[in-house]
């Protein structure tokens, strides 16, 4: 406690210093943080390993495909499952490690699959391709 109101009278004591001390904090923190978001991975596509804190991954859709000489894409989308109690049926997840590493594995290893995910329910919706 009397560290604490030494701290305080510190502060009264030369407000200018510490007003200057904490801009420059700021200034730092956002240097860090910019330089962290150059060298981020910004693509769309993911492995189907990743990492989050918990169960906080949200998957959007999983899209099924088949092989199609008709398309010029050369696959044919045979449907969207977008509920855990349809896409269950075609994927699976295996967490580990404290459940922070987390792998989608497709369970037809033959299967056509494109997952649509966000890893942590807040970032924007990357893609996972299976035999794509």
């Amino acid at each position: 406690m009397e560290d604490l109101i030494k701290l305080f009278d510190l502060i009264e004591k030369y407000p200018t210093t510490t007003v200057l001390i904490t801009g420059f904090l700021v200034f730092l923190k956002d240097i860090v943080k910019t330089l962290f978001s150059k060298f981020k991975n910004t693509s769309d596509y993911i492995k189907p390993v990743f990492w989050t804190f918990g169960k906080k991954y949200k998957i959007v859709a999983v899209h099924q495909y088949e092989i199609s000489d008709s398309n010029i894409s050369g696959f044919k989308h045979l449907g969207q499952n977008s509920r855990p109690d349809q896409y269950n049926k075609l994927i699976k997840i295996n967490s580990s490690f404290l459940n922070l590493r987390h792998e989608i594995i497709p369970l037809n290893k033959e299967d056509i699959l494109t997952v649509v995910i966000s890893r942590d329910g807040q970032e924007k919706d990357k893609c996972i391709d299976f035999n794509k």
